[in-house]
């Protein structure tokens, strides 16, 4: 089965279907976008996460992905009242960050899971524009 990535208001004509094999993951689902000006190739396994571009030399050491990483998504959440008084901005005396990511309510992903990381993180961007 074929995979196809749909992006819309596409302003860049982004390659929007899957074009190789993923060394992490063995499935198709591979991005390849080529920079006609330069002729540098990038490419990320949508799956992993992992990217590498023309520069770096596919399966050499420096491309070699380790097994023991993971993905994390977290809200940010607004700070009200009292509690902005914890999260002072650095050189800026009497002013307060009105917001901070909520880091106690992480959601982790293991190494090979970076889709569904994604689509954690683009569920809370659907909530957070629903609410406005």
């Amino acid at each position: 089965m074929e995979s196809k990535v749909e992006i819309t208001n596409n302003p860049n004509g982004i390659n929007l279907e899957y074009d190789e094999k993923s060394p992490i993951t063995s499935n198709k689902c591979v991005i390849v976008e080529a920079d006609a000006t330069t002729g540098q190739e990038h490419r990320m396994c949508m799956e992993s996460g992992f990217v590498t571009r023309t520069e770096l030399v596919f399966n050499s050491k420096e491309c070699a992905s380790p097994d023991d990483y993971s993905w994390c998504v977290a809200k940010v959440v607004q700070i009200t009242g009292d509690d902005r008084l914890k999260y002072p901005i650095p050189g800026k005396d009497g002013e307060y960050f009105t917001s901070r990511l909520d880091v106690e309510n992480v959601m982790s992903f293991g190494g090979k899971e970076f889709e569904k990381a994604l689509d954690a993180f683009y569920a809370i961007v659907q909530e957070s524009t629903d609410e406005n």
